[in-house]
């Protein structure tokens, strides 16, 4: 059987990357911040979930991305794919819901997609942090696109990077301006806790990220960030340098799915309930980075009270 070549379009620009998370770790900031970077180039659509979907045959996001396209053409008895004109739904939704069930081995449309605004950059990429589940494997497939292949995993306090998902979690069932109380964010924490294998969890296990992530790709080509340092301490500097592209300054004034203050203060009940599920990624976490880990983050393995003081102004 011959070997199936992959599009040579991964291969033209000096660097590839993929940002594979973590969820509600400021990726829509960082997209913006990428987007708007002169040597960067990256799709229009903030995740694109090809290689979840790649390998698992399922993502939420697909789903939903599905569904509301069925609607839409149902409603408006039109099929096909959206015109720019049409402001009801992006018009990349059905490039991209084509895109993951063809299953292309040589992952041809996924290059359409992702190389959409490519006018000869030096990097192009996506960030989709549901990327940071993925298999060894899939690493590995996605490393060998590019002699250059980066990733950037960007991690965030786990109790509170879950604190945002629960609320995140209830604005998704169905009013998403209404305010939540503290009592409504603990119980959405119960519910996810007693789930066996629960996404929001997974996701914070940074730990099984690395290892599968650390098995399939050189230590030079991965780099570990942390949300507190890039915008509580508003640089973002330590990212360009890693993509090899100039130094910007990025505006960390602009809120990007930001919550409401009082939102993001949780009392104790939450703080120790979830303290018993990821406990042990704080313990792993300082044993791999030491120093480097944020003190916003020693706040709740070394046991004081009360909400972490980190950025507030962006998700």
């Amino acid at each position: 059987m011959a070997e199936i070549k992959v599009d040579d379009r991964f291969a033209k620009p000096a660097t590839l990357f993929f940002g594979i998370g973590a969820q509600k770790a400021g990726r829509s900031w960082l997209h913006a911040y990428l987007d708007q970077h002169p040597d960067v180039s990256v799709p229009q659509g903030k995740e694109m979930h090809y290689w979840s979907y790649l390998e698992t045959g399922y993502s939420f996001h697909h789903n939903r991305q599905k569904d509301r396209l069925e609607k839409f053409s149902n409603a408006k008895g039109v099929l096909g794919k959206l015109g720019k004109a049409n402001a009801k739904l992006p018009p990349f939704f059905a490039d991209y819901v084509e895109m993951r069930e063809t299953k292309d081995p040589s992952h041809s449309l996924y290059a359409n997609n992702l190389f959409d605004g490519y006018t000869d950059q030096k990097v192009v990429g996506e960030i989709t942090p549901d990327y940071s589940k993925l298999s060894s494997g899939t690493f590995a497939q996605m490393a060998a696109l590019n002699s250059d292949t980066k990733f950037i995993f960007v991690m965030r306090d786990p109790i509170e990077r879950l604190h945002s998902a629960m609320r995140m979690r209830l604005r998704g069932q169905g009013n998403p301006s209404r305010k939540l109380g503290q009592g409504e964010i603990l119980d959405a924490l119960k519910e996810v806790v007693s789930t066996p294998n629960a996404a929001p969890l997974r996701r914070s296990r940074y730990d099984q990220t690395l290892a599968n992530l650390e098995a399939a790709v050189a230590a030079e080509n991965i780099g570990y960030f942390f949300y507190e340092d890039i915008f509580e301490k508003r640089n973002v500097d330590d990212v360009c340098d890693f993509l090899g592209i100039d130094r910007r300054p990025g505006d960390f004034d602009a809120q990007v799915n930001a919550g409401a203050p009082k939102e993001k203060e949780f009392d104790p009940a939450f703080r120790a309930l979830a303290l018993a599920h990821v406990g042990e990624v704080y313990d792993l976490m300082q044993a791999r980075f030491g120093d480097r880990l944020p003190a916003a983050w020693k706040m709740h393995f070394e046991g004081e009270s009360g909400p972490a003081k980190v950025a507030e102004n962006v998700e």
